[in-house]
This record gives C-alpha cells, structure tokens and sequence, in this order.
C-alpha cells in the first residue's frame, strides 16, 4: 500500500508538472536557485524533476519507518500493559497491587 501511495502520488506530480503551465514558471525558477546553489549538471528539466520526486520519496519513506517503529514499539508497550492487567484481575489484584478490596 505504502509503495503504491508513492507511486501514485509521483505520477501525478509528473503529469502535473508537464501538463500545467502555472505550475511550471515556480518549479522552473526553483530549478534555477537550487542548481546555482547545489553547482550540479542538471542542464535538462526532467533529471531536476526526477532528483526532487526521489528527495522527496527517500523523505516520505524515512519518515514513514519512523512512524512504523513508532506504532510497533507502542503497540508492544500496550499489549505488555493489558496482559500484565490481565494477569492481575486472574490473581485478584487491583492496580495498586494491594488487591481488590483494599481502598488505599
């Protein structure tokens, strides 16, 4: 799902580079700033378009096995608290660990 998300999304910023004219002038004028800045050969439009999209597909996938790990080391940490929860109801404790009865 995720690959195909960035597959879309890539196409779309192509078609849309190619087909819009209002859209061009600013990624143009971009294209210009960032190659004086970065001194590369990007001479031809589409190698500029195409190092952006890969910029930016290398960005999107850092930061979505970012919040993979994220979501994998608090999904652990929730499942580890209900089944200690769990536990305890089975052994008749309550959260204070004093049991259920006692009102502390």
């Amino acid at each position: 799902f995720f690959f195909f998300f960035f597959f879309f999304f890539s196409a779309t910023a192509a078609f849309l580079l190619r087909r819009s004219r209002a859209l061009r002038s600013p990624v143009r004028a971009l294209h210009r700033c960032c190659c004086s800045h970065l001194r590369t050969d990007c001479s031809s439009f589409s190698t500029f378009s195409s190092l952006l999209l890969s910029s930016f597909t290398a960005l999107t996938s850092s930061l979505g096995f970012s919040f993979l790990s994220l979501w994998l080391f608090f999904g652990l940490h929730l499942l580890q608290r209900t089944m200690r929860a769990r536990g305890r109801q089975r052994l008749g404790l309550s959260q204070n660990g004093y049991g259920a009865r006692s009102t502390i």
